[in-house]
């Protein structure tokens, strides 16, 4: 919803361990999806991502 281009599973073996997040292109569109996963990140105790232009970013369960 965040404006990702698409995300998927993540598997080791046939257990779910992570969502591979595809970046839109859109400097927008990048920023509401690192907004989003960083919210996620810090509640786990987690440090915040940066924008690198990457393609993609993983969320490990």
């Amino acid at each position: 919803m965040a404006g990702a281009i698409f995300v998927g599973v993540v598997f080791s073996g046939e257990e779910p361990v992570g969502l591979r997040v595809y970046l839109p292109v859109t400097e927008e569109k990048r920023e509401e999806v690192f907004e989003t996963a960083n919210v996620v990140f810090q509640k786990g105790g987690y440090g915040v991502l940066r924008d690198e232009d990457q393609d993609a970013i993983t969320i490990w369960f």
